[in-house]
């Protein structure tokens, strides 16, 4: 960190009346280049007071908490994000070590060609609208997939999904989409297949997850984003936000209780109690839509790697 003085041109008229209140202050301006590359003028009072102090003395005292408590915050900031570079290289070299080896890489294509294959038969089933098993009802399993082919369109959506995913999985440009719609899928599968206690599929639905999940890991590279980058800005701070927010989704609370007497809904015995009710709910969201837009970022993503976050 460089550190430059300079003298600010000072008006004798704004300071008259300083001694008269017993302070002696010598003000310096101080220019501080920070590691990140900006420059940050810091107004610096040292003074003996044995008075009140003075406007323009609380405006300083005032610049350099506001300053301190930011560099304090960018410190805490650039630590995390020296941790998170550590971490993303140990990945980095993890993934490029496994990816650019030959049997890595028909071992991947192996998996994304059995995985749709495994999906393709059973979602044409699901479309066609026709019963996923023939087991009675008195069968756990059966009970379920009967009651899930009596839901209409749903079944049927369901194998639109996974017939999806399939396809994606085939074309190695849109592997990567496929890996992430399959993964959710399959492990829905598993848990339910093991849930019910389907014999012998519950290890083939794991073993088909665990698939999954390298597929997934194989696009590394191009989901870490997601993880390691964040966005360049903060979002602008409202006034009293802490206060504000909460205070707008309390009124929306008696507002929405209003309308509910209003209309008779629920036919409550007591709309004043609901009313209350809902004041604290939008309280407290509130205060944590408050909490998530205080520390929520905006703008691009950061792409320098020795700029802080």
């Amino acid at each position: 960190m460089r550190l430059e003085r300079g003298r600010p041109r000072l008006q004798r008229r704004g300071f008259r009346g300083v001694k008269s209140l017993g302070c002696q202050v010598a003000k310096r301006l101080f220019v501080l280049r920070t590691h990140a590359g900006g420059d940050a003028c810091v107004p610096v009072a040292s003074a003996i007071c044995h008075g009140p102090r003075t406007t323009i003395e609380k405006e300083i005292l005032r610049n350099q908490n506001a300053f301190r408590k930011n560099v304090k915050q960018n410190a805490l900031d650039y630590a995390f994000q020296v941790e998170a570079m550590k971490l993303e290289n140990i990945l980095d070299g993890l993934h490029v070590s496994l990816t650019r080896r030959r049997w890595t890489q028909l071992f991947t294509v192996f998996t994304r060609i059995l995985l749709a294959c495994g999906f393709i038969p059973p979602s044409i089933k699901k479309i066609l609208h026709q019963p996923f098993t023939m087991l009675p009802d008195s069968n756990p399993v059966g009970h379920y997939f009967n009651a899930l082919y009596e839901t209409g369109f749903y079944y049927e959506f369901i194998g639109w999904a996974q017939l999806a995913a399939a396809i994606l999985l085939l074309f190695p440009r849109t592997a990567h989409f496929g890996a992430l719609m399959f993964l959710p899928i399959i492990v829905n599968i598993a848990v339910l297949t093991t849930s019910v206690g389907f014999v012998g599929t519950w290890v083939l639905t794991i073993l088909m997850s665990l698939a999954a999940i390298w597929l997934v890991a194989w696009e590394y590279d191009r989901l870490k984003p997601i993880v390691f980058q964040t966005r360049a800005e903060r979002t602008r701070s409202i006034p009293y936000q802490f206060i504000s927010i909460p205070a707008f989704f309390a009124i929306g609370g008696a507002v929405m209780a209003f309308l509910w007497k209003l209309i008779r809904l629920g036919n409550f015995s007591n709309y004043l109690n609901i009313g209350f009710l809902l004041v604290g709910i939008g309280l407290v969201f509130g205060f944590v839509v408050a909490v998530h837009y205080r520390f929520m970022r905006v703008g691009n993503l950061e792409t320098g790697g020795d700029e802080l976050i």
